[in-house]
Order: C-alpha cells, then structure tokens, then sequence
C-alpha cells in the first residue's frame, strides 16, 4: 500500500458493516487491523388502520430520534439510506439490518393516512423487537387554487408541503439534516386546485414550483383535523432568471464552472457555463436576493449576491494562489516525511464542524516540505497532522503568500486505555473515544457534533474494549466516550497518564412520564424534548419522543446531569421542566401539563414593501424555540408562546441578507396575543479601508453583524476581539 488514508470495510450476512480507517505511513512495515463484526438488530411488526384492518404498501423506517445522532449514524460506516421496508398484503413488516440503539424512532405512513411514530425503542446488537402494531387514522385534508397574475388558474404546479417541527430543534439543523430528493406533494389539476390529504394536525409551509413561473412560498399555515382546511390563493408571477458570464482574470471565458444559487428558503439551483462562459438561472422569485457561488478548476471560489431578475452579471475569477511549506520536528529541528496538509477558514484553536470527508490533502517528503494549490486569496489557518504528533495549526493572515511557510510539529502523546461495562466488569467493543482540551461543556459540543466530522481524534474500543488515542498534548484533557446501548461518559484526566486509563459505562438514567392537556386527559401524540442543560449545549438538537396513546414517554440511556423537558403539541405547549439525573436513576413519573400560552402577532418594519414577504423570523427563549416566515404584508404569527424573556430575530435570506432582531418579556400566564414589531431600520451603508503595516489588505472578509438580544441577560454587551477582521477595531 501507497502512504495514504485508507478505509477498510468487512461484511457478512447477517451482520453489519465493519468500518475502520486507519492512515499507512511509508516507515510502516505492517498493519495490524482487528474488525469487529457486530449482528444486525431486527424490528418486526403490522401496520393497520382504526378497525384492525392491514394496510398493504405501508413505509416503515427506523432513524434515530436524535438529528445529530442519526447523521452520525449515517456517516459513520459511510452515508447510507435510511433503514426502511414495506408492509406486505396482511400489513406485516419485517425490518432488517439495523444498528444497535439506544433512542431509536420508527415510523409507519401510507397514502391518505396520518404517519404512526414509535419512539425510544431500544436494541441492543442481534436483538429482535416483534409485536409492534402500527394504527393509522385518516388525515386532515388541506385544499387551495393557484393563479397567474391575470387570475387564470394554473396546472401541474408542484406543490412540497413540510410539517414544521414541534419539538423545539433548530430548524436551521433540521434543514440540515433532512434529504434532497423530496417529491411533490401533490399537483394543480386543471382548475389550479389541489389537494393535501393524510396531513397531521399542525403547522405546515407549502412551496409551489412550475416551470416558467417564479417559486410561491405560503408561510405557517394551521391544519386542523376533522375538517377540509380551505388554504389562501397563491399567485405565481412570471419567472425571474439571472443571466451572466463568467470570466478570468485576462477577461476571458471560463467554461464549465459550477454556478450554485441559495435563495431565501434555501432552496439550491445550480448549473454550468457554457464553451463561451455564459450562464442561465431560471425559476427564480422577483425581487429575490441570491447568493451565487462559482467554482472551477484552477481558479479561487467566488461568492456574489445578485438580486433577481438580473441580466449581464459578469463574475471575475480570480488566479488560484499556491502555499508552500515545509513542516518539522520542534524538537529535533528534521523534517517529517509523512503528514497531511488543511485549509481551514477560521480563528485558530476555535470550534469547526466539517460534515463529511476530509479536506486535508495527504504528502509525503523526505525535506518536510508541501504545496498546497488552488487556494482562493484571503486569511486562512493551515491544520497539520502527522502520526505520533500533536495537531499543529498556522494563521496565515492573508495570501498570497511569498516566503515558504515553517510548519513546527510537537510530539504527542500516546494514552491507552480501556471501557469496562459496570458491575460485570465486561468489556464494551465498539465505543467511540474521543478527546478534547476546553471546559466541560464546550468539550460536550465539539464532541456531540465531531461524529459528523471525520475520524480525526477519534478511535474505537477493540473486542476487549481496549483503545489507544495518539498524538494527545500533554497537560489536562477530557476524555468522552459514546456507546448506542450505554448512556455516554467523559472523564477528565491529566497527560501523560500514569496508567492504563479505565473508563466505567452503565445502562444509565431515565426519565419518562406523561404529557395532560390543560382541560384534563392524556395528549397522545405530543412531542417531548429533552435538552442537557447548559448554555452551550443549548446549541445542539434535543432528544425527542412522541407521546403514546396514553400520552406517555420514555428517555433511556442518560447520563448524569439535568435535564429540560418541554412538551408541544398543536394545541399548546408545557413550561419547560428540569429535572436532575443521578447515576442509573429513574424518574418514571413526570408530569408536563400543555398551556394555551400566548400569541406573538409581529411584523417586520423598514423594509421595501417587495422584500416584506417570505422573511424568516426566529424565536428563542429559555427551553423555547420556534421560527415561521413573514406573509405578504409582512406580518408573522407565532403560537404557544411561555412566559419569559423571547428574543426574536428576522432575516431577509440566508446568506448576506439582512437582519434584525428585538427583546420582548412575555409574563407567565399572560395574555393571549402580544404585538411586536422587527424594526430593521435605515439599512445605512458603511465604507472604510483594511490595512496591514499601511499597505492595503485585499481580499479580507468584512462583516457586520448587528446586535441582537440576549435572552440569557437583561444586559446587552458585545466584545470586541482583537485582529479578527484584518486588525479592524472599534
């Protein structure tokens, strides 16, 4: 084998997909690899409607009821599909090769039925859960017309419906994560009607598409069950495109450039020059902000906001620069051969999550020496890894850059180790093992999203759960371990450690109990999330779990902490609850009790009347989240409000557009509807120059975020760090 990263895979029915990557250097002789091949789990089960009936062709999947966990789930034997199956004609179903779990979620759906979840079911490795039954019950249905701007109806337009989500997630994560290749919900028939059937009672968004027309968005609509909900006529206007060119430095034509187009519903539209550089993007909304980025061969990614309709955009490419360098030894002052290059856009020693494949290029040189290629103008940080050595990272404030860059590399250090399963003293293959060097809780984060990242800090335990983490700096680290069937761990240790580290997993803590209605009852189908508390960790998606027909949930597998609780359901929300987890306690008997709350009736001011509609606002408070967009008049409606301090936010697209943002108090058991108002002001213009020792820097990225409220404070504050932006200061 060449010095490389390779990844080696073993498989054998009926067991699981072994993954393991592991990096040859050219002084190894030999590899020693020990794959663990793991049984596949097994989910059996029926799917009928209300009178016990099967129902034929139903979709049963399994994902994790985690979004972060179950990308990573996908990621970490390489993107797969979601595990999924089909009911047969007596509406048995049998799901096969699934990984083991500790939150899993599986969910039945039919044509013109409401989908049927089943939360926090857990499988251990080889195990089989049978018996489940899955009832369906007729949806609501949802019916609208869509017109031209001459009031004539309009066929075969596309129309994409999608729930918003109850939970309390971040959208913005929950975007992320949801697949591409979404299909239409149903199409206009000739009289511009359609019809939505099957639909869960909730709030949902509709987008409409047809060629030659622009894209119609309808904001949160309510759906209610039991009744036809007759949903607000859309009006589709003529299509806007953006036509251009692209060229290179010398003005030439750049053929066969990738053109990617984000819209403000984050929809992307992509396409491809042609032998004369000239480009076309069609189906576009009037009056759209677009944010353009160009790439090809030989040539630095360029970024540009374009508002559509537009015509003779001219994008310059601008010469792709080299980075030369040479890494060595600190120690010894000697080259080292076999190492692997990044670039990174970012602060050095600050929080970056990568989704996917590596973009460190690997070399291999008997001077240390590298050449990195391709590369846009621009501050970036240089990351170097090489085996036995700690991560080595450079600030390059701008290039290009004429002198060779000195890469110096500290030796790392090497800790061993092995996770023992508690009481029984077993030990745990297949744990995830990882290190960080922060405080607990900025540690927790890295950790909770590095499974989207690639292996890089990370190992697995052997089939005698024994591990070895390499290049580890010395001084305190925290290490944290996952396992699917195990409630997570961390330990805090010092490097070099003195022995052999052993780690202690358990079946640790649940929480589970019931969500009422205000007026009294069980409310089935209800959304529970669960949140480690912390302010950082308020950043990640929470668990969640759907209320059973009795109204009932369950959390398994968590580990010591507190925890908040909020349950949501179209007829309202609980006020968040924490609750503090010791070691493998159980708190089966929690309450959350669904209040009406209170409705935030805003709208966005200081705005030109064709950028009212469509803007996105966001709202977030303590153990509280929730986002819709604006309509036509730019007013909003955001439902279920608990009392506390509600920070709000608008933004016009998702890239480079505009935002602002204000603070309301909402008082506990308040009233039913508050006004408020997003004010975005003058959308004044601000001018200046960035030098480095008086010499005009290029190239260097200037923002200006405004702002904006903190719900975790009555006071506003903002810092200001040093050398972020080219040495601008204030």
């Amino acid at each position: 084998l060449e010095p490389a990263q390779y990844t080696f895979e073993a498989q054998r029915s009926p067991y699981l997909r072994a993954v393991q990557s592991h990096a040859v250097a050219r002084t190894a002789r030999s590899l020693e690899l020990a794959l663990l091949l793991t049984p596949e789990a097994r989910i059996e089960g029926r799917v009928t409607d209300t009178f016990d009936r099967p129902i034929a062709g139903a979709r049963v999947s399994v994902t994790e009821s985690n979004p972060v966990q179950e990308l990573a789930r996908q990621l970490r034997a390489g993107r797969r599909d979601a595990v999924g199956t089909y009911s047969g004609a007596d509406g048995r179903f049998v799901l096969r090769g699934l990984w083991p779990g500790r939150a899993l979620r599986v969910e039945a759906s039919a044509t013109k039925f409401v989908p049927a979840r089943l939360d926090g079911i857990e499988l251990a490795a080889g195990a089989v859960r049978s018996g489940l039954t899955f009832r369906l019950h007729a949806g609501a249905t949802a019916t609208g017309t869509v017109t031209d701007r001459q009031d004539r109806p309009l066929a075969n337009v596309q129309v994409y419906t999608t729930r918003i989500d109850e939970s309390g997630s971040m959208p913005g994560a929950a975007r992320l994560l949801q697949a591409s290749d979404a299909t239409a919900s149903t199409i206009t028939d000739d009289d511009g009607r359609y019809v939505l059937s099957g639909l869960e009672q909730g709030r949902y968004f509709q987008t409409f598409v047809r060629q030659g027309y622009s894209r119609g968005f309808m904001p949160a609509t309510h759906i209610l069950a039991g009744t036809v909900n007759e949903l607000p006529p859309v009006t589709l206007g003529a299509a806007a495109a953006i036509r251009g060119r692209v060229v290179d430095q010398q003005r030439g034509p750049v053929s066969g450039a990738n053109i990617y187009a984000i819209d403000r519903t984050l929809d992307v539209l992509s396409t491809v020059t042609d032998s004369n550089g000239n480009f076309e993007l069609t189906n576009l909304t009037e009056g759209d902000e677009v944010s353009l980025q160009v790439e090809s061969d030989h040539a630095a990614p360029e970024q540009v906001k374009v508002r559509a309709p537009a015509s003779s955009v001219t994008i310059q490419l601008s010469e792709a620069l080299i980075v030369r360098g040479r890494v060595y030894d600190a120690s010894m002052r000697q080259p080292i051969t076999d190492f692997s290059v990044e670039r990174i856009v970012r602060a050095p020693g600050t929080i970056t999550f990568r989704l996917g494949g590596p973009a460190a290029r690997p070399f291999h040189a008997d001077d240390g020496s590298f050449e990195l290629n391709g590369l846009p103008p621009g501050p970036c940080v240089l990351r170097v890894r090489a085996p036995g050595y700690q991560v080595a990272e450079i600030a390059v404030p701008s290039l290009p850059v004429i002198d060779e860059i000195a890469v110096p590399v500290l030796h790392g250090t090497s800790v061993a180790g092995r996770i023992l399963l508690a009481g029984s003293r077993q030990p745990v293959p297949n744990a995830s093992i990882t290190w960080r060097q922060s405080d607990d809780e900025r540690g927790e984060l890295e950790t909770m999203f590095s499974s989207l990242a690639t292996a890089d800090d990370t190992t697995m335990t052997d089939a005698d759960g024994r591990f070895v983490l390499e290049g580890v700096p010395a001084g305190p680290v925290t290490l944290f371990a996952t396992h699917a069937e195990y409630a997570p761990i961390r330990r805090n240790i010092t490097v070099p450690a003195q022995s052999t580290v052993e780690l202690t997993m358990s079946s640790g803590g649940v929480v589970a109990g019931v969500v009422m209605l205000d007026q009294g009852g069980p409310a089935a189908g209800a959304t529970v999330a669960l949140t480690l508390a912390g302010e950082r960790l308020a950043m990640a998606p929470p668990d969640s779990a759907t209320a059973d027909g009795s109204g009932r949930f369950r959390f398994g597998h968590l580990r010591e902490g507190s925890y908040t609780l909020v349950a949501r359901a179209p007829t309202g929300a609980s006020p968040p609850f924490t609750v503090a987890i010791a070691s493998a306690e159980q708190h089966d008997d929690l309450v959350l009790t669904l209040k009406s709350g209170t409705t935030i009736r805003g709208s966005v001011r200081g705005l030109r009347r064709d950028n009212q509609a469509n803007v996105f606002v966001m709202a977030h408070g303590e153990g509280y989240y929730d986002s819709t967009h604006t309509d036509s008049t730019g007013a909003f409606l955001l439902p279920h409000v608990p009392g506390g301090t509600i920070a709000l936010e608008a933004t016009t697209s998702f890239r480079q557009g505009l935002t602002a943002g204000t603070r309301l108090d909402v008082p506990e058991n308040g009233p039913a509807t508050i006004d408020a108002d997003i004010e975005f002001g003058g959308q004044s213009a601000l001018a200046g120059i960035v030098s480095r020792a008086g010499i005009p820097a290029p190239s260097v990225s200037i923002t200006a975020p405004p702002l904006l409220p903190n719900v975790s404070s009555t006071r506003l504050s903002c810092q200001v760090h040093s050398g972020c932006i080219g040495g601008l200061s204030t």
